[in-house]
């Protein structure tokens, strides 16, 4: 085992994974190690690191080298041999810091279970300290030789569960308990509970958190908890008794090897999800468990060791602070800090009571951070005033991830009798801080009875083959013992009293658990557990072939069962909804804990492996917002939320205190628990909703996605956008991922933004690309299927020049939503308080994303790539002829070879088990083009008027012939190159220029009807284009708008360049109008600060949207402001197919108030302009106008759902209406308010009261504008 580091430095990873498939031979191969520097960016960061072949970096920048190593039926014995060692240069060795150095090679190895095939993990840590000096790994060897063990089998498992809960049947009440000890429940509080006193039963084992390694042993649903039942002098239970049990609070503690020991020990585990440990009282569930005695374990002298001290533990740990809060991180990891020590805050004395001390000394064990750059902190701590003793922190390097180092350190100091205290007093630079985490002490003492109950063990017997004979002194006759060592197997010892010492023996060869009990003390003496409620029936464990899982809180439950019935319909998944409770309650006994989540995916799996399922668990969805805070100790936290996951790789390190819900999908068995080694066996989805609105809003969203309601052209657009600075880092990325996906998948377009590529204007307000950001924002308006990015961000959107903020995120308004996977930092921060643009993305209801592939913390730009190629790639795919459900799409990218530990930070918000609305299942192809075959292609020359011809084919090549609808064709110039411009001078000289290739040259745009599964199109070429001869490219989209399929396709076999000899040329420009918001507006008028403008466009020769002449763009201009001026090439769409005439819809930028002019200019295919312009003023907070209110059905039947259409002047924007009904006696009968863009529903059963004539008023405004009040009139009839 090596010695992991304590210092906390910058992470940087790279991870190059050696597979290697062994025979059954042995074999060595050897291995040299090529040192050389790397820089790691995160987020315009550079940290240089210290690397090699083979290299991860798990915790801070020290290297360790991994090998992976596939195995097959047998196990293998590895060994690293013949090391050999060099100086590290001096300029290197800052590089390790003040890590820990051992003086050996120090290797680990570790089998895991990926997927249904054994890996095994070898790590080397390669530095070694020699005379002094610290030396790394020159060469090795490494030798392997088989092994006669065989490997499990993997279609097994060492799990059994029942097949019925025990809260199936009958009536119980939920209780809780703050800590371990034993507790009472009276005759009278067990009838006020609703349960018969004489038939009380109790089930549980309380709130130590759940074991997260499979292989070790846990309680299957909920065990019975033996009570005694203390019936006074007449021998009944009634009035006056009561019950006595052990209850499990949120602490336990562990018997294991401690390194800085050298040996075992006792250690603790707080419970990072509750602070509480829950149980079940009933009397429904037949014959009650008494505390039986055990039997009587028989020894002799020779293998008898007299017990007569044990090891007592006590813990001071406070949760008050999370430093991933307080450093401004939005909070992170599952730990809390306790006292701060500061300059004006030094000193600290914590209490402990400890009866009956041996002289021996006692154990203090400390856990703290410190956070100083400038120079070193120290503690110095002492005993009821005795000598003190030293712990120093050495200074941490600054950084903005860092949040201090924590170290831990053993103390040794004698004890009275009684209350003792420990003193501790802070030393620390100013301005800097330390933080107390815990404080152990664990102190030997005399078996002396003391107080109603006495908890107690000993280590003397454990793994030897002697026994235990304890003496306890002190004791009455009624004293009792009860061995709580499995919580799950309870009972009571048999003893002998002799004298006041109460004798009795243990033959087990592990570590025992023992409370010695007064049951007579009175019900006084014992504390009470906290009533909780009552608890529904339940039986999720006879859960079995469910492939698609929603955990949901309560109040979240009909909206997760409306969602799991759309996915039954539409994609035929067999379902279940879980409430969170539900789950606690037979996985970890009521106690709210994360893995309870994973142990209910776990039995769904393991039913399916072992044959006993048919199907398999595929995907889990998680609907509800998520915190660091699972035990809500902040006053922030919020409510409604599911458990999360926090890794506890690095609470100090902002880049590895991660959220991941991968948690709950590692279903395999494996002999250990590695985050970073394990595999996703599910695709996992989190709804980040805090309120009813919010999940309801994002079903619908989802269930409308589903139903494909938005058929069109934009479901072949692809966006992928790079940022700029970092040197070519993010343009080469993205450029990288898009002509991937362009040559793998050649029938979507893959645009690309770099906005390194366009002019960057500065001015006071910041920096900017008004060019790009118009680009994107049309993509983001007129729709895509697919966006990607790579670059800066944080939780409040991308890039520095604000390409997309967090508040444009909340007032889109895109019908056509995309899948968003974004290669940046903090993106998706769901973990926090604070709503991050991810999460807003996925929340809008009106528009933003349908699912985000992002990441919660800082993340590495060299691995975003890798993950961002794998997602893209994925998404596209196909299995066995069909495409993939996005969970499919995430596992797969979690899973693929470089499995480097940034995708652990990544996280889906959206539906797993949703599928992208790919166009299908027909394929779009040409048939002629100007009379000649597809084969033989054309040429396409400036001004030259072209007849296109296509068909819908089905799988097989086949005309469709019963498709008729439309088909939208886009017919490109040739391919181009640019350049970028090294707008930021951060271009290493080596690296620049850099260019790209991309093809953004329209020459026509527009629909066309498909009649009998052909079509054919009427186009002609504009006179901007490239002249030189070169391949075009054709891309297609066709909806049958009469049994909605849908087609894709593309056609290359073409040439483009020279001209029309032939060509007849005019000069009038194209007829226009113009308006905005509505085409009721009057030159002059008042609008909003975002109207939308409208164009209608006319030529006889067509209209120019090529965008190859300079000066040749339809191009909008506001008061004859370039900073006001947009190309609106992208958004002109041609009118029934006609290359002729079209018409234009776009949003303009926010506008400030005042009195503006606009000018519109469009150019025809021969570059003739005519430019127009409009007048108007806006006006902060202009109420909407609206023109008319339609409903309909109405008269309406109670049975029927209520639409209501909103004809107003605010196209895109987000509405917030309140309905108000009343009926003829002018009586509210009914009000709700809602967010639209232009319609809304009602169901009757909810908004009338019977049949009969209402009024319903609405009041409608835009954010932040005043309202529009109309009133109109509704019938309802009877059913």
């Amino acid at each position: 085992m090596f010695v992991k580091p304590t210092t906390h430095i910058k992470l940087a990873i790279l991870t190059l994974c050696a597979f290697c498939h062994f025979t059954i031979a042995a074999q060595s191969t050897q291995y040299k190690v090529n040192w050389h520097i790397s820089n790691r960016l995160s987020d315009s960061i550079s940290t240089q690191v210290m690397t090699c072949d083979n290299a991860i970096y798990n915790k801070g920048n020290i290297p360790v080298i991994e090998h992976v190593i596939a195995l097959q039926q047998h196990n293998v014995n590895i060994t690293v041999n013949h090391a050999e060692y060099e100086q590290i240069p001096d300029e290197e060795l800052m590089l390790i810091g003040q890590t820990e150095i051992p003086t050996t090679l120090q290797t680990e190895t570790s089998i895991i279970n990926q997927q249904g095939s054994y890996k095994a993990f070898i790590h080397i840590f390669p530095f070694v300290e020699n005379d002094g000096k610290i030396q790394r790994l020159k060469s090795y060897s490494l030798e392997t030789k088989p092994s006669t063990e065989k490997l499990p089998s993997t279609n097994t498992t060492t799990n059994s569960y029942k097949n019925q809960s025990v809260l199936a049947n009958g009536s119980f009440v939920k209780i809780r308990v703050s800590s371990s000890g034993i507790y009472r429940l009276t005759y009278e509080e067990l009838q006020n509970m609703g349960v018969n006193p004489a038939q009380v039963r109790i089930f549980g084992y309380g709130g130590a958190e759940l074991d997260r390694n499979f292989s070790n042993y846990r309680i299957d649903d909920l065990p019975e908890v033996p009570v005694y039942m203390y019936m006074g002098s007449d021998n009944q239970f009634g009035p006056g008794d009561y019950i006595l049990f052990h209850a499990q609070g949120p602490i336990s503690w562990n018997y294991e090897y401690i390194s800085s020991l050298g040996q075992r020990g006792f250690t603790h585990n707080l419970n990072t999800y509750s602070q509480y440990g829950y149980y079940f009282v009933t009397s429904d569930a037949g014959s009650r468990e008494r505390l039986n005695v055990g039997t009587e374990a028989t020894f002799t002298p020779a293998d008898t060791i007299i017990v007569t001290t044990f090891i007592d533990y006590q813990l001071h740990e406070q949760e008050l602070i999370n430093l991933q809060d307080v450093t401004g991180q939005n909070g992170g990891g599952d730990e809390f800090y306790g006292e701060q020590f500061s300059n004006g805050n030094t000193l600290q004395n914590i209490s402990f009571q400890v009866n009956n001390p041996t002289t021996n000394n006692a154990r203090v064990c400390i856990s703290a951070v410190a956070n100083s750059t400038s120079g070193s902190s120290t503690l110095k701590l002492s005993m009821n005033g005795g000598s003190e003793q030293t712990m120093t922190f050495n200074a941490i390097a600054p950084s903005i991830y860092i949040m201090g180092t924590e170290l831990g350190k053993n103390f040794y100091f004698p004890l009275q009798g009684g209350n003792n205290t420990l003193k501790i007093n802070a030393s620390m630079p100013s301005g800097s801080q330390m933080y107390l985490n815990w404080v152990e002490l664990h102190a030997e003492r005399t078996l002396t009875m003391t107080g109603n109950s006495m908890y107690f063990r000993t280590t003397t017997s454990y793994n030897t083959n002697l026994r235990n004979r304890f003496i306890i002194r002190n004791a009455s006759a009624d004293l009792q013992v009860w061995n709580i060592t499995r919580l799950d197997s309870i009972y009571r010892m048999p003893t002998q009293l002799v004298g006041n010492e109460l004798h009795f023996a243990s033959g087990n060869h592990t570590i025992e658990q023992f409370v010695a009990v007064v049951p007579n003390a009175g019900s006084n003496a014992y504390n009470t557990p906290e009533i909780i409620g009552s608890v529904n029936q339940q039986n999720l464990h006879q859960l079995k072939d469910i492939e698609y899982v929603i955990i949901t809180p309560e109040i979240f439950r009909s909206e997760a069962n409306r969602l799991a019935a759309a996915h039954e319909e539409l994609n035929g998944l067999t379902t279940a909804v879980v409430t969170d409770e539900e789950v606690y309650n037979e996985f970890s006994s009521g106690t709210p804990d994360a893995s309870a989540y994973r142990w209910l995916m776990k039995m769904l799996y393991d039913r399916h492996t072992t044959g006993e399922s048919t199907l398999a668990p595929r995907y889990l969805l998680l609907m509800g917002d998520g915190t660091f805070d699972n035990r809500k100790l902040l006053s922030q936290s919020g409510s409604n939320l599911l458990l999360t996951y926090q890794s506890d790789r690095g609470n100090l390190d902002a880049t590895l205190a991660y959220p991941t819900d991968d948690y709950f999908g590692f279903l395999d068995d494996n002999s250990y628990f590695s985050e970073t080694q394990m595999y996703v066996n599910i695709g996992i989805g989190r709804f980040p909703v805090s309120t009813i609105d919010q999940a309801r809003n994002m079903v619908d969203k989802t269930i409308a996605y589903m139903n494909n309601t938005q058929k069109g052209n934009w479901k072949t657009q692809l966006c992928f956008l790079a940022d700029d600075g970092d040197g070519t880092q993010h343009m080469s990325s993205i450029d990288t991922i898009a002509q991937l996906v362009k040559k793998l998948y050649p029938e979507y377009v893959s645009n690309k933004i770099i906005l390194d590529s366009y002019l960057q204007e500065v001015t006071a307000a910041g920096e900017s690309y008004p060019i790009a950001k118009n680009k994107f924002d049309n993509f983001l308006r007129n729709g895509m299927l697919y966006f990607c990015y790579m670059g800066h961000g944080s939780p409040s959107g991308i890039t520095n020049e604000g390409m997309l903020t967090i508040k444009e995120i909340q007032t889109l308004a895109n019908a056509k939503q995309a899948i968003w996977a974004l290669g940046t930092c903090s993106f998706s921060h769901w973990d926090s308080p604070v709503v991050s643009a991810g999460e807003e993305a996925v929340l809008n209801a009106n528009g933003g994303a349908i699912g985000v592939f992002s990441a919660a913390r800082t993340v590495y730009a060299d691995q975003n790539e890798r993950l961002m190629l794998q997602f893209s790639q994925n998404l596209f795919a196909k299995e066995n002829g069909d495409y993939l459900h996005i969970g499919d799409v995430v596992m797969r990218t979690k899973n693929a070879p470089n499995r480097e530990s940034n995708r652990m930070s990544y996280c889906y918000l959206g539906d797993p088990a949703v599928k992208i609305v790919y166009p299908q299942p027909y394929t779009i192809e040409t048939d002629s083009i100007n009379g000649k075959t597809a084969e033989e292609g054309d040429t396409l020359r400036a001004l030259s008027t072209n007849v296109l011809k296509g068909k819908i084919v089905d799988e097989d090549g086949q005309i469709v012939t019963d498709f008729q609808g439309k088909a939208y064709l886009t017919v490109y110039d040739k391919e181009q190159t640019f350049t970028t411009l090294n707008n930021h001078s951060d271009i290493p000289e080596a690296e620049y220029p850099f260019t790209y290739k991309d093809r953004i040259g329209i020459l026509f745009k527009g629909e066309v009807t498909v009649t009998d599964g052909k079509f054919e199109s009427y186009f002609m070429v504009p006179k901007d284009i490239q002249y030189n001869y070169g391949s075009g490219r054709i891309t297609y989209y066709a909806n049958d708008t009469l049994q909605g399929n849908e087609g894709i396709g593309y056609y290359e076999n073409y040439i483009v360049g020279g001209s029309n000899p032939d060509a007849v040329y005019e000069t009038d420009g194209p007829e226009m109008e113009i308006y905005l918001n509505s085409t009721q507006f009057v030159s002059g008028g008042q609008v909003d600060e975002r109207p939308m403008f409208i164009a209608f466009l006319s030529d006889p020769n067509g209209i120019n949207t090529s965008g190859s002449g300079i000066g040749h763009d339809l191009l909008l201009t506001v008061d004859n402001n370039t900073d006001q001026s947009w190309n609106l090439n992208d958004v002109f769409v041609t009118t029934g197919g006609d290359f002729r005439q079209g018409s234009i819809n776009y949003k303009m930028a926010e506008m400030t108030e005042g009195k503006h002019t606009l000018s519109f200019r469009a150019w025809d295919l021969l570059n003739n302009s005519t430019t127009k312009t409009l007048d108007f003023e806006v006006v902060k907070n202009l109420a909407p106008e609206v023109f008319d209110i339609i409903s309909y059905p109405n008269p309406i039947r109670s049975t029927e759902t209520l639409h209501i259409e909103i004809v107003h002047d605010r196209p895109e924007s987000i509405l917030e209406v309140e309905i108000n009904i009343f009926d003829v006696s002018g009586r509210r009968v009914y009000s709700t308010q809602q967010s639209c863009t232009t319609s809304i529903s009602l169901q009757p059963q909810e908004a009338f009261c019977g049949s009969g004539v209402y009024l319903y008023q609405m009041r409608i405004k835009t954010q932040n504008s005043e309202y529009t009040t109309k009133t109109r009139k509704i019938i309802v009839i009877g059913q």
